[in-house]
């Protein structure tokens, strides 16, 4: 996928919201480092963080409209956390995807208690895509550099070897 295409299935999702597409700068930019990560195998993980309202989540789902070839889905970081509480191993089936999507990294709960056991959803979900080495895309309003201090010192270090950072700027579209 080249950055014109995921800029044309960028714009075709914001239409689907009913708002209005602004191919300016900095979204020309977010979109051709997203491609860079798409077509390179180095780093697994694209992670898209930035200010709230900037586009991450839209340009998450203009991949998976524009995909072809995988099979593939997107989680909320809250909905993964609700999953894993009903039903621990279900990451695991979650994690068989091809690519995965995780929005809203950061809003839910770090910790749950399962049977008297602490689960952490999003640290054993970066874990198994970390140990399986499969693409996946995380979305948050946490500064990247944050990520490690709110999941630990060993997923900051695999954060290191696999994450494609990638920096949303712009304004809150929502509020324009």
């Amino acid at each position: 996928m080249n950055t014109e295409e995921l800029l044309i299935a960028w714009k075709q999702e914001v239409a689907k919201k009913s708002r209005k597409w602004e191919n300016n700068a900095h979204v020309r930019a977010e979109a051709e480092e997203m491609a860079k990560w798409y077509n390179q195998e180095e780093k697994w993980l694209a992670v898209l963080s930035g200010n709230v309202g900037t586009g991450k989540t839209t340009l998450m789902h203009a991949i998976q409209s524009a995909e072809k070839k995988r099979i593939w889905n997107i989680f909320s970081a809250k909905e993964l956390a609700l999953i894993t509480i009903k039903e621990p191993w279900e990451i695991l089936r979650i994690s068989a995807y091809a690519l995965v999507g995780l929005d809203d990294v950061g809003a839910e709960p770090e910790k749950l208690q399962h049977f008297g056991n602490d689960l952490t959803p999003v640290a054993d979900f970066i874990e198994v895509r970390y140990r399986e080495r499969k693409k996946t895309i995380i979305t948050t309003n946490l500064k990247f550099g944050e990520l490690g201090g709110k999941y630990g010192e060993r997923i900051e270090s695999r954060l290191a070897e696999m994450a494609y950072p990638i920096l949303f700027s712009g304004e809150d579209f929502r509020k324009k």
